[in-house]
């Protein structure tokens, strides 16, 4: 995740080998989604501007797909813990820490 100026950028990419039946295939996912933010008090605000997911299956495109057009914010509680931020959604939970390179 990158975060600036109110912006996060959101990449995730899976790759793995598949045995299907008889043989062997390579699946690849990536989605990219950017997302505004807004820090308020112990939570944040968090809205999908734009996104999609796109999924390859033996070097060929097998499903692609658009992030729904919407305009509804999300709330997540925001903690910090050992120089991490602590996201909280429910029961879902994820732990960021900055790394310098």
């Amino acid at each position: 995740m990158n975060w600036r100026q109110n912006i996060c950028i959101k990449k995730v990419t899976i790759y793995c080998e598949l045995d299907l039946s008889e043989k062997t295939s390579i699946y690849e996912f990536r989605m990219n989604v950017v997302l505004s933010w807004e820090l308020k008090s112990a939570t944040i605000q968090v809205r999908p501007v734009l996104g999609y997911q796109y999924s390859i299956l033996d070097g060929k495109p097998a499903a692609v797909r658009d992030l729904p057009e919407t305009n509804a914010w999300m709330s997540l509680t925001v903690r910090f813990e050992d120089e991490c931020m602590i996201l909280e959604d429910g029961t879902d939970f994820k732990k960021l820490e900055r790394i310098i390179t």
